[in-house]
């Protein structure tokens, strides 16, 4: 509704300054009109334009009070889409409570793969077989595995060193060289990587 009433207030203004010109071309009020709406939107064609004095300085407050205008309806959908105090504070409260949700599962997985751990330390004292430690850099870029059945077992069907134990891992079961150390000499068999 302003800017009607801006248009209309300023191409009445042109076509008044502009009517002491014999036949220029804002003597009608469409032409007024048309002059006003391309200076206010900034596309300034070239087509009609004021001869006056008094004619330009209407162009120039016409021009400027449109940059205004628009600057404002600008302001005002920015004002809009920006979240206030109490929105960021729980914009704020729903992100630190996802981190805490993920600290927390994160603590889990680190606790539930050291009792793993812990358990099949426990399991290879008790059945006397010596793990060859896993270099870090392995454990990094595997997923964890679950041994599922006796190694001792599968170690008399297979034979020593290779023997091929069922591995459970995020893809399900499946059979895959586990290297076990040699009873008697602690160390991986000669010919195994």
């Amino acid at each position: 509704s302003m800017a009607v009433l801006q248009v209309m207030l300023f191409s009445y203004m042109l076509m008044m300054f502009e009517r002491p010109t014999a036949g220029g071309p804002l003597q009608t009020w469409a032409n007024s009109v048309w002059l006003t709406i391309v200076t206010m939107t900034t596309v300034g064609y070239g087509d009609i334009y004021p001869s006056t004095r008094m004619g330009r300085l209407v162009a120039i407050a016409n021009s400027i009070t449109a940059m205004m205008m628009i600057a404002i309806a600008v302001n005002i959908v920015q004002n809009s889409t920006v979240l206030n105090r109490s929105e960021q504070k729980v914009v704020r409260a729903v992100e630190k409570r996802k981190l805490g949700q993920q600290f927390e599962q994160s603590a889990g997985v680190v606790i539930l793969r050291t009792l793993k751990t812990n358990l099949e330390r426990k399991r290879a004292a008790r059945e006397k077989i010596r793990l060859v430690p896993i270099p870090i850099e392995e454990l990094t870029h595997k997923p964890p595995l679950v041994v599922t059945e006796s190694i001792p077992r599968r170690l008399e069907e297979g034979g020593p060193g290779r023997a091929p134990v069922t591995l459970e891992g995020p893809g399900g079961e499946d059979e895959r060289p586990y290297q076990l150390a040699d009873q008697e000499t602690g160390q991986a068999p000669p010919g195994q990587p």
